[in-house]
């Protein structure tokens, strides 16, 4: 998906997909602008009991340097290997924008909503607990021309976040 939203000129954070402990290491210092996260490539996984108890974490790991993007990243590929690591957008859980809509077999959407995070559970990287509806034409532009383009049919959610240092999502 990411690659499909860079074809179509979707905006996405920085993301890595590496396949190895030397990948990462190679990888580590050249990253600017430390906190990263490392999260699963499918999301539903790190949900699973089983792994959650591992992993200690339900939806992503934060890392703050090069050493702990190291450590933390042989403690999961063990557990999981097809991990991503992607760039933090800062500012609060109220930058998050969730687009949610419904497609039919031609791609147009048949209903959509926009709400706002206010609050999420634990902090950071979790699923909202109070949530805004709200209007925001450049998430729902973005979210249309990802979902239309991808040739996307049925249920559909997305989860934007304004980035305070550029004002892009």
């Amino acid at each position: 998906q990411y690659e499909a939203a860079r074809a179509l000129g979707v905006p996405i954070p920085e993301a890595y997909y590496p396949s190895s402990p030397a990948e990462v290491a190679a990888l580590a210092p050249t990253l600017k602008g430390y906190p990263y996260i490392i999260k699963p490539n499918v999301a539903h996984k790190w949900r699973l009991a089983s792994v959650h108890r591992q992993l200690r974490a339900v939806k992503a790991v934060l890392v703050h340097d090069a050493a702990e993007l190291l450590a933390e990243y042989s403690r999961i590929s063990a557990v999981d290997p097809a991990v991503m690591i992607q760039k933090v957008i800062q500012g609060g859980d109220e930058r998050f924008y969730c687009f949610y809509g419904y497609f039919d077999a031609r791609s147009q959407p048949l209903g959509y909503c926009v709400r706002r995070k206010l609050r999420q559970m634990p902090a950071r990287f979790a699923s909202s607990t109070v949530m805004e509806s709200c209007e925001n034409p450049a998430v729902v532009e973005h979210s249309l021309r990802l979902f239309q383009g991808l040739g996307y049919h049925g249920i559909g959610a997305i989860e934007w976040k304004h980035d305070p240092d550029t004002g892009a999502l």
